[in-house]
């Protein structure tokens, strides 16, 4: 009995890792474990954004106001697509293009 005992447990262990820990660990786990590194990467190059975003922030508020407000007249924030033909079409006609 002395000898039974120590071996039905050790087969009881073999047969529960192979039945339950090693299919556990290779599947979901490690499925676990990409989402996980692939979250890492996405969450690192949101930060790399994030401080980007910041560097570029600090840089545009080092600009002087008046070099801006100036910059802000030749190149608006957005198109006049109705006045830009209205203005190549003057354009044009001055030059002799029809």
């Amino acid at each position: 009995m002395s000898r039974v005992f120590p071996l039905f447990a050790f087969a009881i262990a073999l047969a529960i890792f192979f039945v339950y820990v090693n299919p556990t660990w290779t599947g979901s786990i490690a499925a676990t474990q990409a989402k996980i590194a692939t979250d890492a990467q996405a969450l690192s190059a949101a930060r790399d954004y994030a401080a980007r975003q910041n560097q570029l922030a600090s840089e545009r508020n080092a600009i002087d106001p008046g070099n801006l407000s100036r910059l802000t007249t030749l190149l608006p924030d957005s198109v006049d697509n109705v006045g830009l033909i209205l203005d190549l079409n003057a354009l044009a006609a001055r030059v002799g293009l029809s």
